[in-house]
Formats: C-alpha cells, sequence, structure tokens
C-alpha cells in the first residue's frame, strides 16, 4: 500500500520518517513523500486487524513535527477452500429407493451451505449443519452415478467431494434367494448379488500367497447378478445334461447331492446353453466371471477367507485336505454342508474348484468396471480350492488355471434384471 504524505516548511522539508503502530518502518528524502508498506505484515488468519499509520516531517536545521495519527483496518480475505466429505453412501456403494446422502463439510469459518449434484445436475441445497440431502434412487436409471457434494463459506469460496454409487432399484437384493426350474427337472437356488466396489488379489504381506495374486487393483461390479447358491450337482448335470462325466474317474463318490466334477469348460457352456434354449433363447445364464466370483467370495471382507484369518476354522467352512482326503474321504462332498459365507453362499471355500468365463492371465493394477479377463489364453481360471488342496488354495484370493487342477466343478451366475 502507498503511504503519502504533503510536509511543507518554509526553509524546505527534507524528509519524512513514516510510522506504524509507533514503530519507525521507512524514509523518503524527496517530494512526493511515499512510503510502500507491505501489509501481508498482518496474521494470516482471516479477520480485520487495526493499525496506526503517522509521518514526522524534516526540516534542514533539523526541526520536525508528527503528523496527526490516522487509523486503517487491513482485511485478511478468507481465501481457503472448505473442506468437504461425503460420509454417505460409500464410494462405490449399490444404493436402492430413498437414500440418505450426508456430508462432513468443515471451514476456518462459518460453512453457509452445501448443494448436491447427481451427475452434474444440481439435485438440493442445505444451509444447516449436519449437511445432508435425500436423493430419491427411484428417479435414475440403474447403474453408474456420481455424487458431488459442494460446500461454500461465508466468503463464497467453495470445495467439493465427488464418489461414484451405483443405483440398484431393479437388481437383485443381496441375500435375497430364488429358486429357478431345470431342463430336466431339476430346480437350482440362486441368490441375489448386489452391485458394488472391492479390492481384488491379495497383498504381498498375505500368508500362502501365490504370485499371480497379484498386484492389487480396485474393482467395480456395476450390475447385480443371481449366483448359484451351491455348486453344480451331480443330480441337476444328470438331468439337464443326461451325462455323468464323472463316473469310472478317480476319487468320485456317487450321490445326486455331490458337487459334479471332471466337468470342462465346453462341458459348462453345453449345460449352459441348454438352461437359455429353457428360457426362451435368452442369454440369462453363464459362467461368473473371476471378478464376480472373488466379489461374491469375499462378501464384503479382506481377510484371507471369508470367514477371517483363522486357519483353525476352514473345517466349518470347506471341505479340503484335512478333513477329507486325509481322512479317507477323497472326493468332493454333499454341497451345502458347511456353513455359508456373509453372503450365504456355499462351498466358496473348498470342495471343486470353480470355473470361471475368463482366460487365465496377468492382473493389472489398474482400477476396472467389470472385468472380463484376457481376451485369449490357453486355458480358463478356475476357483475356490477342492478336497485334495490344502487351506492356502482355499482363500479367497487363490486362483489356478484349469488345465493345472483336477476335481473342476462349477456355479453358475444368472442375470439379474
Amino acid at each position: 500500500v502507498a503511504v503519502t504524505a504533503e510536509a511543507s516548511d518554509n526553509v524546505g522539508v527534507v524528509k519524512v520518517d513514516f510510522f506504524v503502530n509507533g514503530k519507525i518502518r521507512g524514509s523518503d528524502a524527496s517530494a512526493p513523500f511515499v512510503y510502500e508498506w507491505d501489509t501481508s505484515e498482518a496474521p494470516s488468519d482471516p479477520g480485520s486487524y487495526s493499525y496506526t499509520l503517522a509521518a514526522k516531517a524534516w526540516d534542514a536545521e533539523g526541526n520536525n513535527r508528527m503528523s496527526p495519527s490516522i487509523e486503517v483496518t487491513v482485511y485478511v480475505p478468507d481465501e481457503e477452500a472448505p473442506t468437504v466429505q461425503l460420509t454417505a453412501p460409500a464410494e462405490g456403494a449399490a444404493v436402492r429407493g430413498s437414500v440418505e446422502v450426508t456430508v462432513d463439510a468443515q471451514d476456518n469459518a462459518a460453512v453457509t451451505q452445501v448443494v448436491f449434484f447427481v451427475d452434474g445436475v444440481k439435485h438440493g441445497t442445505d444451509r444447516d449443519a449436519p449437511f445432508a440431502y435425500t436423493w430419491d434412487t427411484t428417479q435414475e436409471m440403474d447403474g453408474m452415478h456420481t455424487l458431488i457434494a459442494e460446500a461454500r463459506d461465508a466468503a463464497g469460496n467453495t470445495g467439493e467431494h465427488t464418489i461414484t454409487v451405483i443405483v440398484n432399484n431393479i437388481g437383485p437384493v443381496r441375500g435375497e434367494t430364488i429358486t429357478v426350474d431345470l431342463p430336466g427337472g431339476a430346480t437350482m437356488e440362486m441368490v441375489g448379488i448386489e452391485p458394488g466396489t472391492f479390492t481384488m488379489g491379495s497383498p504381498a504381506s498375505e500368508p500362502g500367497r501365490y504370485p499371480h495374486e497379484g498386484p492389487q487393483h480396485q474393482v467395480t461390479i456395476t450390475k447385480g447378478f443371481w449366483l448359484g447358491k451351491f455348486e453344480i450337482t451331480q443330480g441337476q448335470w444328470e438331468a439337464v445334461m443326461g451325462t455323468t462325466p464323472w463316473l469310472g474317474q478317480s476319487n468320485v463318490q456317487e450321490n445326486p447331492n455331490n458337487a459334479a466334477s471332471y466337468i470342462s469348460w465346453n462341458d459348462v457352456q453345453e449345460f449352459i446353453a441348454k438352461l437359455n434354449e429353457a428360457a426362451e433363447g435368452s442369454e440369462l445364464y453363464r459362467l461368473p466371471t473371476e471378478a464376480e466370483w472373488e466379489y461374491s467370495c469375499r462378501a464384503g471382507t479382506m481377510t484371507q477367507w471369508s470367514f477371517g484369518d483363522d486357519e483353525s476354522q476352514i473345517g466349518q467352512y470347506a471341505w479340503y485336505w484335512y478333513n477329507a482326503t486325509d481322512v479317507g474321504e477323497q472326493y468332493a462332498h454333499a454341497v451345502g454342508t458347511k456353513l455359508p459365507n456373509p453372503w450365504g453362499l456355499h462351498d466358496m471355500h473348498g470342495n471343486v474348484w470353480e470355473l470361471c468365463q475368463d482366460w487365465f492371465g496377468s492382473y493389472s493394477s489398474s482400477a476396472q468396471r467389470d472385468p472380463t479377463g484376457p481376451a485369449t489364453g490357453s486355458d480358463r481360471v478356475v476357483r475356490s480350492g477342492a478336497f485334495y488342496w490344502d487351506a492356502r488354495d482355499a482363500r479367497s484370493a487363490s486362483r489356478c488355471s484349469a488345465i493345472h487342477c483336477c476335481f473342476v466343478g462349477a456355479r453358475l451366475v444368472r442375470q439379474g434384471q
């Protein structure tokens, strides 16, 4: 700020000293007398700060006189944007119906309002904390949507936070079960899986980890689906296909409730084709993608198995080496005889390896939506471990190629809408 002084004397003014709050800050020895005051000495916190300015003039004979002082105010504006955090729903969450969208907004001055946007369109404003907006998702299409909360403070500064959520009004509800009729008179129970986001793969620190389980990466499943509550059984397979590919093979116990084994990826495609033909030629049934399989297996968990990290509990959830083969029961067991995972799916750990739709290949570290694996490959992915394998192979992230695993079965997806 340029502080100027007018000074006159009968013998001539030779210098003017400038004072701020009683302390000399500068001098000018030639008219017009000016001092450049750096007001950044004011505190950095937003607000108004008072200062006293004065000037003292000197003539050639050493006489001096102080000017009357003046009071000025230095205004430090609030230039800091508010911090904003959408606290509900969570990033990547599946939502339906009426959803309470909540925000935590903080600022060094008061936050005066929060504006809510859906896909760039303003939907509501709240001027009172706690800031919230009730979003009617029934007015939206099912699928991915972007939520933005924009907070504004008293100085007009704005800050925002953006998340992506998945509207799932017409897809399956998590945990809901249906029973579908299969050709040949059998039935199949299926469990609703809502869309959502999860971390696929295992961390480098996970005990028993195989290198091809990484790198970990974020995956979003954008559409809900139905997944078999159990693996395909011998009874279901024979009813639909009229074949028994496990007969005459080693490590088999014949039982219509036991998981079907010794079935190939191509065999399962024929099974699926018969189901879709019975459903009037629709593409209703298919194998799960590898991402859908792990998402369903984890069921919201990040632990080695869907029941946690305590290996001593695995016998309650899985048929694996130590409670099957090691005790003379080296065969696929009846489905559903072990505890389910948190989403109500049985035998996601152990019993038989389960085929996925994908080719076996390496992971990418980048975030993905509805990945379907490599475009080509030499063999398909299998998951879950089996009665002939150890607990490490039954972990949620464990994966193998079908050519390296025997006792292979499957469970099916039914499209969700």
